[in-house]
C-alpha cells in the first residue's frame, strides 16, 4: 500500500524564470539529438487518486461549506501588491510519512508533515553567500540548484543531486532546471554569456552524464521534460495575438513538433503523458501526449491561471487563479486555487484559501489523493492540506522560515 510520502511534485511550469526574455528568434541546432532514446525509460506506477463523487456546480467548494472555513470579505487593501494570502483553517498536520523538501537562504529545508518539525539538511553544499534557488524530484532523490544571492554576482549556479542513500553527487552547472524527460534525470539551461544570449539545454543524469545537448533561441520557453519529449514554448507574433501569447511545441528525436495552436496564455501544468494550458478565447485544455486526444472547457478567469499540477492518476487538474490588482478599471480580486475533474469536464474551488495578487504557491499531489499547497507569508512558508476524500478540515502543517527565493516546487526529500 503506498503511503503519502509518494508525493507528486507541483510547481509552475510557465513561471518566469522559464519564460526567458525576449531576442531575435534562432534556429534550432540540435547538437546530440537522443531525445527518443530517453522516451524509453520505463516510470513508476503512480496510484489512483480517489475522485470526487458527483459532479458539483461550477465554483463550489472542493470541501463542505463550514462555518470555521467561510472566507473574510475582500480586503479593501488588497491592491498593496505583495499582500499575504488568507488561510482559514483547521490548526493541524499533514499526513505521516511524507518529508518535503523546499529551498532556503542556506541550506535545503525539510519539513515533517506529520510533526510539523523543519529541519536544514547540509547535505548539498551552500557556500556562504549562496542560497538553493530551486529543486526538482528524481525517483529516488532530488536535484537542487544553488547560486549566489541576488545582487552579489551573475555568476551560474552549481547543480547537485542527493539520493535515497545519502549520495551527493555534482551535475553542473546551470541558470536553471526543471523535471527531467525520465525520473533519473533533469533538464539544464545555461546562459549565453555575457549577453545572456542563445542557452545551452542539457538532458542530465542524476549522476551528472549529459545525455542530450541542444541550443535554443533566448525566446524559447523550457517547461519540463514527459515520457512523451520534451515541452517548449515558442512565441507567437504580436501582429497576430495579444502580447505574451505562445504555442506549446514537443522536441523529440523526430525533432520540433507543435502540440497547441498558436493561442496559449500559459502552460498550466505538465506530467508523464498530459499537458494542460490556458488560451486566449478562456479556455482551459488538456491533451493526452500518447493518443492526442483533448478535453477543452471554459473556465473563468483561466486566463490568469500560474500554476498546476495533475493528480497521480491524471484525472484532476489543481491550478491557481491568479488575483488582481485593482485599478480605475477593474477592482481588485482575491486569486482562488481550483480542482478541475478531467472526465467529468466541471472544476471546484478549494475551500478555506484566497490569494493576494503576485501569489504563486506551490501545488503537488500525494499519492493518497491529498492536495498540498505551499503559501508565502512574507518571507515564511506554510503548507496547507486538503483531504482528497472532501474532509472540509484544512491543516497547517508546518512554517518554514527564512525562504527568500521567489518561487516554489514541493517535492519529496529521500531520507
Amino acid at each position: 500500500m503506498a503511503n503519502d510520502a509518494d508525493v507528486i511534485g507541483g510547481g509552475n511550469p510557465d513561471r518566469p524564470p522559464r519564460r526567458w526574455p525576449g531576442a531575435t528568434a534562432l534556429l534550432v541546432l540540435v547538437l546530440v539529438a537522443v531525445i527518443a532514446a530517453l522516451l524509453n525509460h520505463p516510470h513508476g506506477d503512480h496510484p489512483a487518486a480517489v475522485s470526487s463523487s458527483g459532479p458539483p456546480s461550477t465554483g463550489t467548494s472542493i470541501a463542505a461549506p463550514r462555518p470555521s472555513l467561510s472566507l473574510p470579505p475582500p480586503d479593501p487593501g488588497l491592491a498593496c501588491g505583495p499582500c499575504d494570502p488568507v488561510l482559514t483553517a483547521s490548526p493541524g498536520h499533514g499526513p505521516p510519512g511524507l518529508r518535503l523538501a523546499v529551498p532556503g537562504s542556506r541550506a535545503v529545508q525539510v519539513v515533517d508533515t506529520a510533526t510539523g518539525a523543519v529541519t536544514a539538511d547540509h547535505r548539498i553544499p551552500v557556500p556562504p553567500g549562496e542560497r538553493v534557488l530551486d529543486i526538482v524530484p528524481l525517483d529516488h532523490g532530488i536535484a537542487a540548484l544553488v547560486t549566489a544571492i541576488a545582487g552579489t554576482t551573475a555568476a551560474v549556479g552549481t547543480v547537485w543531486s542527493l539520493n535515497g542513500s545519502g549520495r551527493v553527487a555534482r551535475l553542473g552547472q546551470a541558470d536553471f532546471i526543471f523535471p527531467g524527460t525520465d525520473g533519473d534525470s533533469i533538464w539544464t539551461a545555461t546562459y549565453g554569456r555575457p549577453d545572456n544570449g542563445p542557452y545551452l539545454l542539457q538532458d542530465v543524469s542524476a549522476t551528472g552524464v549529459v545525455r542530450t545537448a541542444l541550443v535554443e533561441p533566448d525566446d524559447v520557453g523550457v517547461v519540463a521534460g514527459t515520457d512523451q519529449g520534451l515541452i517548449l514554448t515558442t512565441p507567437v507574433s504580436a501582429a497576430t495575438a495579444p502580447a505574451g501569447t505562445v504555442q506549446v511545441m514537443r522536441l523529440t528525436g523526430s525533432g520540433l513538433q507543435p502540440v497547441s495552436p498558436p493561442n496559449v496564455t500559459s502552460v498550466i501544468a505538465v506530467n508523464r503523458d498530459h499537458v494542460a494550458w490556458s488560451t486566449t478565447s478562456g479556455e482551459l485544455v488538456v491533451e493526452d501526449l500518447v493518443t492526442g486526444d483533448e478535453r477543452i472547457e471554459p473556465v473563468p478567469d483561466v486566463q490568469l491561471a500560474v500554476e498546476g499540477s495533475f493528480s497521480p492518476d491524471s484525472r484532476r487538474l489543481a491550478f491557481v487563479i491568479g488575483g488582481r490588482i485593482g485599478t480605475d478599471a477593474q477592482p481588485a480580486s482575491y486569486g482562488t486555487v481550483r480542482v478541475f475533474d478531467i472526465a467529468a469536464g466541471y472544476d471546484i474551488v478549494v475551500d478555506g484559501v484566497r490569494l493576494a495578487p503576485k501569489q504563486m504557491p506551490g501545488v503537488g499531489w500525494t499519492s493518497s489523493g491529498t492536495l498540498v499547497l505551499e503559501l508565502r507569508f512574507d518571507a515564511n512558508i506554510r503548507l496547507a492540506f486538503w483531504a482528497a476524500s472532501g474532509d472540509p478540515t484544512t491543516a497547517l502543517g508546518a512554517v518554514v522560515h527564512n525562504v527568500d527565493v521567489p518561487e516554489l516546487r514541493v517535492v519529496p526529500m529521500p531520507r
